[in-house]
């Protein structure tokens, strides 16, 4: 949601609010990304490597760009695509005349959680995405040097299975045959 100063859900920070397709890259990703570097040589990390728990302080986000070259509306699309199957929490609050919307879609992954928060305002508003993270856990390792946590299932192109259709019910709400 544009010009968004506090969202509601409190997991999801000002800092991640998002309000254009590019932000998910220059917002979300960047954040993680200058945060967290995962490295592994033979089970350990390198020694020239300091780390703060199995994490290290040390700019990826450069290496993320050259090599993977990746494209927002890319990224945008694989991040709706996972959170559709996401737990979703609803609050709300006064803003002058109007009631302020938030709804926080979260689900984990095999290196973390991915986060939206969706926000509108008043009942009869459209629902605009006003937030994105994705937070690693500090215990994750990658599959192998040079990894990231953007080489984990949410972020690559195979689509996930798809679920059984639900049956349709008839008039008594038995399942029709």
């Amino acid at each position: 949601m544009a010009g968004c100063e506090e969202l509601l859900h409190p997991t999801v920070t000002t800092d991640l609010a998002t309000s254009a397709v590019g932000d998910l890259l220059e917002r979300t990703y960047r954040v993680e990304m200058q945060a967290v570097l995962r490295l592994e040589d033979e089970g350990h990390a390198p020694e020239t490597v300091i780390h703060d728990k199995a994490r290290c302080h040390f700019n990826d986000w450069d290496y993320f760009l050259h090599e993977t070259g990746p494209n927002a509306s890319v990224e945008w699309l694989r991040c709706l695509r996972w959170l559709r199957r996401g737990t979703v929490d609803v609050l709300a609050r006064t803003e002058g005349d109007a009631m302020l919307f938030e709804a926080l879609i979260v689900r984990a992954f095999s290196a973390g959680v991915r986060r939206i928060t969706l926000s509108k305002v008043g009942e009869e508003g459209s629902w605009l995405i006003s937030g994105m993270q994705v937070r690693i856990s500090d215990d994750f390792l990658p599959s192998g040097p040079l990894a990231t946590w953007h080489d984990t299932e949410p972020f690559g192109d195979t689509p996930e299975p798809e679920e059984p259709p639900l049956e349709a019910e008839g008039e008594d709400g038995a399942a029709e045959e």
